[in-house]
């Protein structure tokens, strides 16, 4: 896909996903599989994104689950709720959100 591409609708997905462009629909990787969704930075992404991986220089308005690791690089943008297993947060990263690691969401449910 070229520049200035905009994909409308829901993307689903089993091995892995680089999104180089605008999406605005929900983006599922299989929860099944080792997978990983790579945003790049020029990347802008309205809808949610439940994945097992998530690797992010772009730019993301929507709640993100991830079962597995994420990692929010240097130019990333994040407005929406997160959570994850585990994260690592680059300098410069931008995250307007909630972040909730699953075993902290996990005692939660327990406590109610």
């Amino acid at each position: 896909m070229g520049a200035g591409t905009i994909v409308a609708g829901d993307i689903c997905f089993t091995v892995g996903l680089r999104i180089d462009e605008t999406v605005k629909g929900n983006i599922f990787g299989s929860l099944s599989q080792v997978t990983t969704l790579v945003i790049r930075e020029q990347a802008h992404v309205e809808g949610e994104v439940v994945v097992p991986h998530l690797v992010t220089n772009g730019t993301i308005i929507s709640p993100v689950k991830v079962a597995g690791f994420v990692e929010l690089q240097l130019k990333a943008r994040v407005t929406d709720d997160v959570e994850y297993e585990m994260i690592e947060i680059h300098p410069g990263a931008v995250i307007q959100c909630h972040l909730t690691d699953q075993e902290g969401l996990n005692k939660a449910r327990l406590l109610n």
